[in-house]
């Protein structure tokens, strides 16, 4: 055995897992925080020239992790890779599992990436479940960073996807050519900079019924965002002159978002009839 690939799914790796491997050189593991599974700190031999491939969408952060993990302390090199995702699609979309299937129920990834990251213009993602080796999952998040610096990239339709809840930190930040982003129904939650320094996305920014959170850092370092636009069916936020409101725990709004871009400063603007609150 020279190289392995473990899947992110798995939570478990027990001492001496490796034992008598004394020619494997090469871990790929794309899971993102080792954190997030037990590891022993002799899991692995402790061979001279190991090297730790992890999902290329990882940052540097992550990185170092890996790096202060006792497990992995001995490594010569830890680094990301093209080659660090569980499985790559027709469409050239890598994903790693996050949770897995079984025959009777799906199992769950994340989108980390593409292969063609200094080519690909846009990312539709019109399918809700995805079937690999027998096999069904759904795709429920886009991993932190996975679209990181794709400057090539135009547009984002996540349509399709509708058990997609997350967008991750960082998911499309420095993508600056972006400028449409169509979310999709079911999607939940827009972590901070998900969409930090796109410069030219279109000024209206539209969230559908499901968001329950999005971070106000989401779209730093960009003004492009002149208003924003929620679904009439959304329970947890509002829209009012182009602002945007969340709801209390006692039925009120308190001002989430000022859109960075807008014409007027928040001095001339009225505010929401009502609000208790400025977040």
């Amino acid at each position: 055995l020279k190289q392995v690939k473990i899947p992110s799914s798995c939570a478990y790796i027990s001492a001496n897992a490796f034992a008598g491997c004394t020619k494997l050189n090469l871990v790929i593991y794309t899971n993102e925080n080792p954190t997030d599974a037990y590891i022993h700190a002799d899991a692995f031999p402790k061979n001279a020239e190991m090297y730790l491939y992890l999902r290329w969408s990882g940052t540097k952060d992550v990185v170092n992790l890996f790096k202060k993990h006792a497990a992995f302390s001995h490594f010569k090199y830890i680094s990301r890779s093209k080659s660090g995702y569980d499985f790559i699609y027709d469409t050239g979309a890598c994903f790693s599992v996050t949770k897995a299937p079984t025959r009777l129920t799906y199992g769950e990834f994340t989108l980390t990436g593409f292969i063609d990251t200094n080519t690909r213009r846009s990312l539709v993602l019109n399918k809700s479940t995805y079937s690999v080796d027998g096999y069904t999952y759904k795709l429920v998040a886009i991993a932190d960073s996975a679209c990181y610096y794709q400057t090539p990239l135009t547009e984002v339709n996540l349509t399709g996807s509708r058990y997609l809840t997350t967008i991750g930190k960082s998911a499309f930040e420095k993508c600056t050519a972006l400028q449409t982003v169509t979310l999709n129904e079911g999607l939940e939650s827009i972590a901070e900079y998900a969409f930090a320094s796109c410069t030219s996305l279109d000024p209206e920014f539209y969230l559908p019924s499901t968001v329950k959170e999005i971070y106000r850092s989401f779209d730093r370092n960009t003004t492009a965002i002149k208003k924003f636009k929620v679904s009439s069916y959304n329970e947890n936020l509002k829209d009012y002159n182009g602002a945007l409101y969340c709801k209390e725990t006692d039925g009120t709004y308190a001002l989430k978002l000022w859109p960075r871009g807008g014409e007027n400063s928040i001095a001339e603007k009225e505010f929401m009839p009502g609000m208790t609150a400025l977040k």
